[in-house]
């Protein structure tokens, strides 16, 4: 235990892929999590009724996108994909409501159909332009690093499309306006976008997101069987079996470096082995977010005082989520299941943005550090029995809402003021919700609040509580994530890496880690392996003909 081929700090699902892969590949890796259980953001907690699993952070799993799934064979680790038609809706109150199909594009254009032929006719032709493109672009934007080849990879395809030559400077709302007609539709590709942290009223990321929205032709938002926490716990099981270690249970204090570079990391003094030294013969990956790696753990006497100040301006305050989380007697009854009965059968959905005016006022009071009024859902919630009924006791239905607020609470007073208010905004957000689905109110047996205060505490890496490891802002995108040529996975530290705050963002695609994986392999000379070879969506699609389903890329009907 004295010293590794890799270090890894922190046991998040990015750094734990990282892990994985490199152990796979033959170097001697070790993780080093601080609470007693990894995967911070995609564990289940019996917060109110034994038996209860709720998931407060990570719940949507989008890993079908991933070729880890593949790579690291997964599904012999107990990770188990549970499947939906519909992956996403967002129902309305004049009870209409827009549908993402899980994997037939077809699907999703008759029912955006009923809304709007002429939006309609535009989804087709964005999705069947990029068909034939798709899993370049899917690859290149999302499980590559962020480098200037790749980026006109990106432009040279998404630019082939019917889409306005201007994209990079317009907003989300503003591209979505140019593009589409039917105020549902354009609602609903904003709330999903955001719920991305793509938010629709940021200049650049926000109109790349609604683009990447619409073109994609699958939409694979499902859960585990057994909830997210399956995931993680996969990808542990997979470092051990290929000879890697996890050390629960032991923070770090401090990353060593020497003339520049990463040696290893010394534990704090209440780790699970204290002070111990840990040597890291060639490379630290840090799984936390950029402004604790690098003030806490690398130090400021180790960095310059221009790099200093630009990281403690890293801005966090991207996506921040309120959780409200639910045992319920029955499921959600929508007001649109007259208007389309499927509405009964999908598990996650947004509501309470009616207009893309909602979407941008809510921008605006975020920015002022109010809650917006009236509550506005596109963090994304679900009905999580619905899939899977073993995630709660028999009779039992559980459900989850993530709402759109500030960390800060400028206009009361600052953060701390989470603790007071939570309980009287938990209820703002059961009334809310109400009005979309009427049985719901009536039918909770118990309820949990969970605020953006409350994520910060559980894991300081999560600053302000935000879920992507920082802020989309234009300034914070692509070439310039986390900072204006940082270079990452890469650091100015040499032989430190990042798989956390970086392109593409921390989600449960894996992409972060894989993309730091694929950098370590490459500088240390073990990327070329007979397994490393599988493309995203491959695995998944295969496995989706074997359960009988007939995937798709392009709309073939009228």
């Amino acid at each position: 235990m004295a010293e590794f081929d890799v270090v890894v700090i922190g046991g998040g699902i990015h750094g734990l892929t990282a892990a994985a892969y490199l152990q796979k590949a033959g170097l001697s890796t070790v993780v080093l999590e601080c609470r007693q259980e990894v995967g911070t953001h995609c564990d289940a907690n019996e917060v109110t009724i034994p038996g209860v699993r709720h998931q407060l952070h990570a719940s949507a799993l989008i890993t079908a996108y991933s070729p880890a799934l593949a790579d690291l064979e997964l599904y012999k680790f107990g990770f188990e994909l549970i499947e939906s038609d519909f992956s996403f809706f967002h129902p309305f109150l004049d009870r209409k409501a827009v549908f993402f199909h899980g994997w037939d594009p077809n699907i999703q254009y008759k029912k955006w159909k009923r809304l709007s032929v002429k939006d309609a006719q535009t989804y087709k032709k964005l999705v069947n332009g990029v068909a034939p493109n798709f899993l370049e672009l899917l690859e290149t934007f999302q499980y590559r690093p962020a480098t200037e080849e790749n980026l006109e990879k990106i432009r040279r395809i998404i630019f082939k499309l019917p889409i306005p030559e201007n994209l990079l400077e317009l907003t989300g709302i503003e591209f979505l306006n140019i593009m589409f007609e039917d105020e549902h539709i354009k609602t609903a590709i904003a709330g999903v976008a955001t719920m991305g942290n793509f938010h629709a009223w940021y200049k650049t990321s926000g109109a790349v997101g609604a683009l990447w929205t619409v073109i994609r032709p699958v939409n694979p938002w499902y859960t585990a069987r057994g909830g997210a926490h399956m995931l993680p716990h996969a990808l542990a099981r997979c470092i051990a079996y290929h000879g890697g270690l996890i050390l629960q249970g032991c923070p770090v204090k401090k990353i060593i470096v020497k003339n520049g570079e990463a040696k290893g990391v010394v534990l704090a003094d209440h780790a699970l082995y204290p002070e111990k030294e840990i040597e890291a013969k060639k490379a630290v990956i840090s799984d936390v977010t950029l402004v604790p790696t690098f003030i806490d753990l690398v130090g400021e006497e180790h960095l310059t005082p221009e790099l200093v100040r630009a990281i403690k301006a890293f801005n966090y305050d991207g996506t921040i989520l309120f959780t409200a989380s639910y045992v319920t007697k029955e499921k959600p009854k929508w007001v649109t299941e007259e208007w389309d009965p499927d509405s009964a059968k999908v598990w996650a959905f947004n509501y309470g943005a009616e207009s893309l005016d909602d979407l941008k006022r809510m921008g605006e009071s975020i920015e002022r550090g109010d809650i917006p009024d009236p509550v506005v859902s596109v963090g994304a919630s679900f009905v999580y029995t619905l899939l899977d009924p073993s995630q709660a006791p028999p009779g039992l239905e559980l459900v989850q809402s993530w709402t759109d607020v500030p960390y800060d609470l400028k206009s009361l007073g600052g953060p701390d003021k989470w603790d007071e208010i939570k309980e009287q905004y938990l209820e703002k957000v059961t009334d809310r919700l109400n009005e979309y689905a009427p049985n719901f109110k009536a039918s909770i047996i118990a309820s949990f609040a969970y605020t953006p205060l409350d994520v910060e505490r559980r894991n300081p890496s999560a600053v302000h509580g935000s879920i992507e490891g920082g802020a989309l802002i234009p300034q914070q995108y692509y070439l310039s994530r986390p900072l204006p040529g940082f270079g990452a996975p890469r650091t100015p530290i040499k032989r430190l890496y990042l798989s956390n705050s970086i392109h593409p963002q921390a989600t449960t695609n894996l992409a972060a880690g894989y993309n730091a994986a694929c950098t370590v392999a490459e500088d240390l000379g073990v990327r070329d392996q007979p397994w490393w070879r599988n493309r995203p969506l491959e695995w998944w699609w295969d496995s989706l003909r074997k359960k009988g389903y007939t995937p798709r890329f392009t709309v073939e009907v009228d």
